[in-house]
């Protein structure tokens, strides 16, 4: 939560604890109490659970966002300034030296292209923040209007990040993969996912996939609809063995142990931690 409200982390400290002093008049109606509860109910509901997602405490964004502004109101644009700037100063060096490490991780993998394409994304964004910080560091007449076009800047160098994920969207989205399986589908062609799960793959495929030695989350599910999973990598064998048309998506190691076992595979295609196989005709 706090890297995500970067670089208004510090005023959202200050709201929240603006928020806490507050202190209306008895049975009065107090917004930032209001604002503070409706924040506080949504990270501790969150952060409580035992399963979640970081998204899921975006409900309480616009709360933090409207106590940041009420904060700013009372502040002059040179003291809302030194709130911020020293924030995108950290974000930008943190974003260079993220960049950097990634890459150096990926150097010597097959998925190194797509994290050097992003890398762009990365660096635009970082050079944004470190030069909007400078700038505005060094003005000597600060007002609301160039405040906004701070806003602005930030929000844009943000964009960039986001816009720029689509870079890896192979890695993250089956939508390459669904476009490889296509041509081979005939009818009554049974598709297999192989101790794993892509969630995007039957939107894009347009049918259903049979699960193998996987479970997760769908577990539930498959305990009323036992036929769309194979419990063990043996039985998906006999399955793959049996039927006139099959496809599978597996992990190379998955892959090496299949074909050492002499079952007739064909890829299709590999990327990053993912084959794509067919059965032979």
């Amino acid at each position: 939560m706090l890297i995500g409200m970067l670089p208004w982390t510090w005023l959202a400290m200050e709201g929240l604890r603006d928020a806490w002093q507050a202190r209306p008049p008895a049975g009065a109606f107090s917004p930032e109490r209001f604002l503070l509860i409706w924040s506080a109910v949504i990270f501790g509901f969150f952060s409580v659970s035992g399963s979640k997602l970081p998204a899921y405490v975006l409900p309480l964004v616009p709360a933090l966002a409207l106590l940041i502004g009420l904060r700013m109101s009372r502040l002059s644009a040179a003291e809302t300034l030194r709130r911020v700037v020293p924030a995108v100063i950290l974000a930008g060096t943190a974003l260079f030296v993220a960049n950097e490490l990634v890459e150096k991780i990926h150097e010597s993998q097959s998925v190194y292209p797509l994290y050097e394409r992003y890398a762009g994304w990365i660096e635009a964004a970082a050079v944004i923040q470190l030069a909007t910080a400078s700038c505005f560091a060094l003005m000597q007449r600060l007002t609301r209007a160039r405040i906004l076009l701070f806003a602005l800047l930030m929000l844009f160098s943000v964009q960039l990040v986001v816009t720029g994920f689509e870079s890896l969207s192979p890695l993250r989205s089956a939508y390459a993969m669904a476009r490889t399986i296509h041509p081979h589908l005939k009818p009554g062609t049974r598709v297999f996912s192989v101790g794993r799960y892509d969630q995007s793959l039957p939107p894009y495929l347009g049918q259903a996939v049979v699960l193998v030695a996987y479970t997760d989350e769908l577990a539930f599910g498959l305990t009323h609809e036992p036929d769309r999973w194979l419990p063990s990598l043996a039985e998906f064998e006999r399955e793959w063995k049996s039927v006139p048309s099959a496809i599978a998506i597996m992990t190379p190691e998955a892959y090496h142990s299949f074909a050492s076992h002499g079952l007739p595979l064909r890829v299709l295609s590999q990327s990053g931690d993912s084959i794509v196989v067919m059965k032979p005709d």
